[in-house]
Parts: structure tokens; sequence; C-alpha cells
């Protein structure tokens, strides 16, 4: 029985497709490559976003059992417009955000618990914007993924249109276009949440 985490260090390279359908059959190769591969980008962007060494591993390890779990059972369809090792790193993202999330909440005061003679004069301002960012993000993940995604990755990832529409393989106008609808989406729904 092979060790799923002694990795030989191959040079091949494995198509969407490959990748598929060696999980659905867990093939031992195509387990080794993903988990030599994949976490990588994951792990750049967690970074990025403040993640932490210990919470991003646990964020890439529920990833890759999602990813599993997800196409044995026909919850992830391949998707010509969004590679697999996009989607893992939006699983691990997902994961990392949520328990950041939940972390935050249990911490988080109440505007009753804030002294009114607080040492910090800008206390009560502050808890207004967290929970104005709170607000923010529970919009933004009712938007659809693909907005999700291209939003993502021109705001916090900084990329340019033309490497959105690379990833989205479409024209950059349509890039454009699409991001435009998305940002009003947002908008919209963000004003409705407000009033």
């Amino acid at each position: 029985m092979t060790n799923i985490f002694s990795f030989t260090r191959s040079k091949k390279k494995y198509s969407d497709q490959e990748l598929y359908q060696g999980l659905l059959v867990n093939k031992a190769e195509i387990i080794e490559y993903l988990y030599r591969e994949f976490p990588p980008l994951a792990r750049a962007l967690l970074l990025r976003q403040g993640g932490k060494e210990e919470e991003i591993e646990d964020a890439i390890q529920e990833g890759m059992i999602a990813l599993w779990k997800n196409t044995r059972q026909g919850k992830y369809q391949l998707n010509e417009k969004a590679k697999m090792s996009t989607y893992f790193v939006e699983i691990c993202k997902r994961r990392w955000a949520e328990k950041n999330r939940k972390k935050k909440k249990q911490s988080s005061m109440s505007i009753d618990e804030i002294p009114l003679l607080s040492p910090n004069p800008n206390a009560l301002e502050l808890w207004l914007k967290k929970e104005e960012m709170e607000k923010f993000e529970t919009v933004y993940q009712q938007l659809n993924e693909r907005c999700r995604q291209m939003l993502r990755r021109f705001y916090y990832e900084k990329e340019n249109m033309k490497q959105i529409a690379l990833a989205f393989t479409i024209t950059e106008a349509t890039a454009r276009n699409q991001k435009y609808r998305c940002i009003q989406s947002l908008k919209k729904a963000y004003q409705s949440k407000n009033h």
C-alpha cells in the first residue's frame, strides 16, 4: 500500500481531466500530485490574507478532503472556465475564513460590553466598522461563485483584467463587463441590507 505522504518527485503534469478521473478511482499518483502541487497555491493566498501557519495547514487538509469528497460525490464537476486548483484554493480560503469568523465572533464584544469611559476613545467607532465589515462579508458570500472569484482576484489578489480574462477564458472586455455587473450586484445587495 502506498503512503500518500511519501511523495516521489515526478515532473509529470496532469490535466484537470486526468486529476478528476484519478480522484474518482483514488489513484495514488494523482493524490500524491495534488498534495504536492495544490497546497502551495492556497498557502500563498492565505499567508497574504494574514493566516497563521497552523490555521493554513488545517484549511489545506480540510480542502483536500473536501475536494476528494466533492469529486467522488458528484458535487464538483469539471468546468473549463475554472481550474481544479482554483476550486481547491477557494475551498481552503472559505474554510480558513469560516474558522476565522467564528474565532472573531467568540472574542468580539457586543455594543453593551463597550465601557462608556473606555481608555480607547475610538472603541465605539472600531466596533461599528467591524459590524459594517461583517455585513459586507455576508452580502459578498451571497454573490454567485463566479462574481466572488472575479472580485477576489481583482481586489485582493491584485490581478489585472488581462490575467482575470485568461483565468476565466474570456476576453478582457467581457471580464471588465462582468466585473462591473458583479460590483453593481454587490452594491445593490449591500444597500438593501442597510435599509
